[in-house]
């Protein structure tokens, strides 16, 4: 099953998507993300503004990966082991999990579901880029800070990555996608695990 296949099920909102190939051996910046200006044109438009404050989007897009279910995982998997185990303790602790091919699809899931309630929440800003960047950004450059300093020492514990990951996880933006996912997550994976 791929990305594509679980969104095209549960995308009742119509929320906009876009899709990209991983590139084997590459790691994207972000496996998934909402883009709130996609297309370029805009993106020069918006960023040429004096007041970005009230500019609304007409381009905002979340982009998967146009991929399996296994690969999305196992990438995310190599990309950031922490938040890859503790995102599978949460979905373990949501659903009753008996196979590989469910933990997939409940690990992509999982991410969908996230990047929707950003969506969501995106919607709620009236498609407000400023609004969306501004919002909870004292949170995110400390968090980034911190990341920063970690891709750069290879002798931090791991406690430190988990400590992290518990800190951008308690972002007000954060918390409230991963509570839309956790929300939605069991009435959506039933649904979809009779596809597998």
């Amino acid at each position: 099953m791929t990305l594509k296949k679980i969104i095209s099920e549960i995308n009742t909102n119509n929320i906009p998507i876009g899709f990209y190939r991983l590139e084997e051996g590459r790691f994207p910046e972000f496996l998934v993300y909402l883009y709130t200006i996609s297309d370029e044109n805009e993106r020069n438009k918006y960023n040429t503004l004096k007041n970005k404050e009230s500019y609304v989007s007409e381009s905002g897009k979340i982009f998967f990966p146009y991929s399996s279910i296994d690969v999305v995982k196992e990438t995310y998997r190599q990309y950031d082991l922490i938040s890859h185990d503790i995102t599978t303790e949460k979905i373990n602790s949501i659903l009753n999990i008996n196979s590989p091919s469910e933990l997939y699809l409940a690990f992509s899931l999982y991410l969908i579901l996230h990047e929707f309630g950003h969506w969501i929440h995106f919607e709620e800003l009236e498609k407000k880029p400023y609004l969306w960047h501004q919002e909870d950004v004292h949170f995110k450059r400390e968090y980034a800070r911190k990341r920063n300093k970690a891709k750069y020492n290879p002798n931090l514990q791991k406690s430190y990555y988990v400590e992290l990951n518990k800190e951008y996880n308690a972002i007000p933006m954060e918390k409230r996608a991963n509570d839309y996912a956790e929300n939605h997550l069991k009435k959506y994976f039933e649904l979809l695990k009779k596809k597998l």
